[in-house]
């Protein structure tokens, strides 16, 4: 196994919370704000929200933080670079996304159209978190 490379690692779990944050600010605040202002009045999203939007950063951050480790084990099986980050991106998009998104339906009654919406625009987000981290982490060889 590949050693861990904790200067590329920290840069990466970074790299990897501003992209995520960006494009959940372009997702969520520019292209989908359209759709979540039609459903205000139906009690979708809570009065309270912007005041616990903390939560929202913190758990991108620890996301983020998590996501690189796990990359680490992930291309140490496999090679590295962006094809190999796009590759990781796309299983823990669908992972998260599949039952994640898809249950919001069931749970709180999101429209069906916002609901796949979340879905390809998250697997879209998430891929690319993958391949920022595919440029930037970079294991060490491991002695032999």
């Amino acid at each position: 196994m590949k050693k861990f490379n904790w200067t590329k690692y920290l840069i990466a779990v970074i790299a990897v919370y501003v992209v995520y944050e960006i494009l959940d600010f372009l997702i969520h605040g520019v292209i989908l704000m359209d759709k979540y202002e039609s459903l205000g009045e139906t009690g979708l999203f809570g009065e309270d929200m912007d005041s616990n939007m903390w939560v929202i950063y913190i758990t991108a951050f620890v996301f983020s933080i998590f996501f690189v480790y796990l990359f680490h084990y992930f291309v140490s099986a496999y090679k590295t670079g962006w094809m190999a980050g796009l590759y990781y991106g796309l299983v823990v998009g669908f992972l998260m996304l599949v039952s994640g998104v898809f249950n919001q339906y069931v749970v709180y009654g999101a429209p069906m159209d916002l609901i796949w919406q979340w879905f390809i625009f998250g697997v879209i987000q998430i891929a690319i978190a993958g391949v920022v981290a595919g440029l930037i982490y970079k294991p060490k060889a491991a002695a032999v």
